[in-house]
């Protein structure tokens, strides 16, 4: 049996497809259309490209890290770094917030890294805000709208409708039931 998968359909799976996270008939499929597809096969090996771009920048911020600093190493910076971004989004307990406080001030690495996540955070809000605004249609104004008239349909108006016609159908087959029985 042979499927033709189209551009979108792969699009969809390189990811997956570069991290070896498919079966193989689908990883079959995907590497016959890569075969085929200049387009796709193309923006395969951007992705690839991309990832292991990323992966050796990765390695070398983490190997400057360590050689900076060799508290990077320890497990109260491991566990830091774990619940930094809990931290971040005030997810942690009131025990766990004053840890990673007192953790921030006694140590410049965890300090620098607190500061840059905040930075990211700031950024990606910056460019959300943006994109909000430079958006042709606010999708959150036609979900709103969705919502309002599922309200109406689901409402406690449905259920007194519901009611009615059931009221209504049990007195039809009542009188039926009586029309019946006097003929």
């Amino acid at each position: 049996m042979t499927v033709n998968l189209t551009c979108n359909q792969v699009g969809a799976l390189l990811s997956f497809y570069l991290d070896d996270r498919l079966n193989e008939q689908l990883k079959q499929f995907v590497k016959a259309h890569l075969d085929i597809c200049a387009a796709c096969r193309s923006k395969y090996e951007a992705l690839q490209r991309m990832v292991s771009n990323l992966k050796e920048v990765h390695e070398k911020i983490s190997s400057i890290t360590t050689e900076e600093d060799p508290q990077a190493t320890t497990t109260h910076y491991k566990d830091f770094k774990t619940n930094l971004s809990a931290y971040i989004d005030n997810e942690l307990t009131d025990e766990e917030n004053i840890k990673i406080k007192k953790y921030v001030i006694s140590n410049p690495l965890a300090r620098k890294d607190l500061e840059s996540m905040y930075s990211l955070k700031k950024t990606l809000h910056n460019s959300f805000e943006k994109a909000r605004h430079d958006a042709k249609y606010d999708y959150s104004k036609f979900i709103l709208k969705r919502i309002d008239i599922q309200e109406e349909v689901y409402g406690q108006d449905s259920f007194i409708k519901v009611i009615a016609i059931f009221v209504f159908l049990f007195a039809v087959f009542t009188i039926g039931a009586v029309i019946i029985f006097w003929l």
